[in-house]
């Protein structure tokens, strides 16, 4: 992926939560953990986080946990008007930890936004393990309970549907992860949880992307299957960095049981360039592994003027060196009619296109996601990284397959009534 040049480099964060410690809501009785607490919140109520000593700079060294819960079918939200953890490498040193189960992401630095966990328990903690440093580190945080069907992802799987079509194995998706700022510079830790790696078996490389739509299935460009087999690949999911060494507790590596390239797909054209991807167990939801929506009930005439955001591990340049981080490129979108002026008839009404001189998708990120945000700020999959003249060249838009052009396929091949029974 290519920016004036360059990747449009997001450097990793280890990002996430807190907590203070108040029952009652807002109007009553604050009280403060010193360090960590247990706690049950029901609707209404909020929960407070502080850091000892608060406004004071905490002691060092410290560690203070807090877990926390709510009642079925909620969730927990997470702001703090005060946060200011000293940054070290990655980290490692002094941060916040937040997490469900032993998975988890850590988060230093000032002005982190506001988190929603993906289920109705939380872990956190505040630790430093210095003996001093110069600059003081203060928190304090609000937990809220929300409904989940504000912003609910489910940790259920699915099994096997039946037909006719079964609904949708979750009742929300597109919901994107929160930004952080690090030590000044903005750096995003499973921003994409939709986002997959197709890697080789024979040396863990990522050779295309593709787009999480369900527990079970994974959407991405047919000619990443020409000259491979399921065999011979494996995908994971949440996924930062591109090296398989690197300690990464969140990402999922699964096996491929099935690939459906679409029947009518053109090696010549590259017309009709989708695959579907069948994972050979069913992916549980996490903080960094969540669906994409599909497109249900739109056309490209909803992209019309909006901008798309691409992302992959692929390579900066044309035949340049491949990414070591997610990156991603927000890019003006072309209808078929637009991109035409610049590539003619080789797009087909199954195509539309991204353009703007200096930023592209590139090698190594086919098959990955193209994803539209609307006014409710989800995230749906409007197109899939296809093909394109060089990376990021002057009048030479990248192409991507339509998805909405693929919605009946893509339901009749997973049996999932992904658009809720019509369109």
């Amino acid at each position: 992926m290519t920016q004036n040049g360059r990747a449009s480099l997001w450097v990793a964060a280890a990002v996430l939560l807190l907590v203070g410690v108040a029952r009652g809501g807002p109007a009553g009785t604050r009280q403060f953990s010193s360090c960590g607490w247990d706690f049950y919140l029901n609707l209404g109520e909020v929960f407070y986080i502080v850091s000892p000593g608060f406004p004071n700079p905490y002691p060092v060294p410290l560690q203070c946990t807090w877990r926390g819960s709510s009642e079925p079918g909620t969730l927990l939200r997470m702001w703090c008007p005060v946060f200011n953890v000293p940054v070290s490498d990655r980290c490692l040193r002094e941060g916040l930890h937040w997490g469900v189960g032993n998975g988890g992401i850590v988060f230093c630095g000032t002005n982190v936004a506001p988190l929603t966990t993906f289920s109705n328990s939380l872990h956190a903690s505040l630790y430093s393990f210095r003996r001093y440093h110069l600059n003081a580190g203060q928190v304090f945080c609000e937990v809220h309970v929300i409904k989940a069907d504000i912003l609910p992802v489910t940790n259920s799987k699915s099994t096997p549907p039946p037909q006719p079509l079964s609904p949708a194995p979750f009742s929300q998706c597109g919901v994107k992860g929160d930004s952080r700022v690090v030590g000044g510079y903005v750096t995003v830790l499973h921003e994409w949880p939709w986002q997959v790696a197709l890697r080789k078996i024979s040396d863990d490389f990522i050779f295309c992307g593709g787009s999480l739509v369900s527990p079970e299935w994974v959407v991405t460009a047919a000619h990443c299957m020409q000259y491979i087999l399921k065999t011979d690949m494996y995908v994971t999911v949440g996924d930062y960095e591109r090296e398989i060494s690197t300690n990464n507790r969140l990402r999922v590596a699964v096996g491929v049981e099935t690939v459906v390239s679409h029947p009518q797909y053109d090696t010549l054209t590259v017309d009709n360039d989708i695959a579907l991807l069948r994972l050979s167990k069913a992916l549980e939801y996490t903080l960094a592994v969540a669906p994409i929506c599909l497109p249900c009930g739109m056309s490209e005439t909803n992209f019309q003027k909006g901008t798309g955001t691409v992302t992959g591990w692929g390579t900066t340049a044309s035949n340049g060196n491949v990414s070591q981080v997610l990156l991603e490129a927000q890019l003006p979108l072309l209808t078929t009619k637009e991109c035409r002026i610049y590539h003619g008839n080789s797009v087909t009404t199954n195509m539309l296109c991204t353009y703007q001189e200096g930023k592209d998708a590139c090698q190594g990120d086919s098959g990955g996601p193209l994803a539209w945000k609307d006014a409710a700020n989800l995230y749906y999959l409007a197109g899939v990284v296809s093909w394109g003249y060089g990376c990021a060249d002057a009048n030479s838009p990248g192409v991507y397959t339509k998805v909405t052009k693929y919605l009946d396929w893509i339901q009749k091949e997973t049996s999932i009534n992904f658009c809720g029974g019509g369109r």
